[in-house]
């Protein structure tokens, strides 16, 4: 099995490939679907995981799939948000589409135990403490990118 990963947060590209041993992508998305190409031998990938909530990752990931492959969405778009595709991208490639809006109970039991365990180092994605009265920082760091993820403490 081979991984592929893009983000255009080079720090979350470069922690999956550090944690699972993914192979990085290129962060446009013309070089990321020539790669994935390359890598497949012009098949495409069996499956594509969306995590990014942004509307011109479904199309990409289109473009990735091979023909009966699994595109599964971790991630929606804003409300009220659409996203133009042709239908004929999926349905004459046999493409599935699967959704998940949350983890199971035993998924988020089994994510604490590897956590617990450091069989993922979870305090490399926080790259930002700040007291509870710089929400608004932290979320502006978030939206920005120029944070992974933030803690926020409210005795700070």
């Amino acid at each position: 099995i081979e991984v592929l990963v893009s983000d255009k947060i080079r720090k979350r590209t470069t922690l999956a490939v550090k944690w699972s041993g993914a192979t990085a992508l290129p962060a446009r998305s013309d070089r990321a679907v020539q790669e994935v190409m390359r890598s497949t031998e012009d098949r495409g990938a069996d499956q594509v995981i969306l995590c990014a909530g942004a509307p011109a990752t479904i199309p990409l990931a289109l473009k990735m799939v091979r023909r009966g492959g699994k595109i599964h969405l971790f991630s929606g778009i804003h409300m009220g948000g659409s996203v133009e595709v042709d239908i004929n991208s999926i349905y004459k490639r046999e493409v599935s589409l699967f959704s998940t809006y949350s983890s199971t109970p035993a998924d988020l039991a089994e994510a604490f135990r590897l956590i617990r365990r450091e069989e993922i180092p979870a305090a490399d994605l926080i790259t930002h403490r700040l007291p509870l009265s710089r929400i608004r920082e932290g979320i502006e760091s978030i939206r920005n990118g120029k944070a992974l993820k933030v803690v926020l403490d409210p005795s700070r």
